[in-house]
């Protein structure tokens, strides 16, 4: 089956502007470093183009830090995911999962 890499465009128009939605593909990345700003993570992942990132956020318990960083294709996230996932940064190895993933591994543990 053949995959269509266009991004899928929806237009809203509101009273004051108009607004694109572009879907995004989903990864989570944890385990980051203190030092380390959403900043740094855009530019180590700039080779895959993500499109956005979200404000750092910490695990209640455990204080990880972690975001969340978003591509217009399944293929980028996923190419991101495999190049990334347990890379030492700062002494600490990232986790860089799917949302699916991250679902499966916490599932098996």
């Amino acid at each position: 089956m053949p995959v269509n890499n266009t991004p899928r465009i929806n237009s809203y128009q509101s009273p004051s502007s108009s607004v694109k939605v572009i879907p995004a593909e989903e990864i989570i990345v944890a385990n980051i470093h203190p030092s380390l700003s959403v900043h740094y993570i855009l530019h180590l992942f700039e080779k895959y183009n993500p499109i956005s990132v979200s404000h750092m956020m910490m695990t209640p318990m455990s204080k990880i830090r972690y975001c969340h960083v978003y591509y217009e294709t399944f293929q980028k996230a996923f190419a991101t995911m495999q190049e990334f996932d347990t890379y030492c940064l700062c002494g600490e190895n990232l986790i860089v999962l799917t949302k699916k993933r991250l679902i499966e591994e916490a599932v098996q543990l």
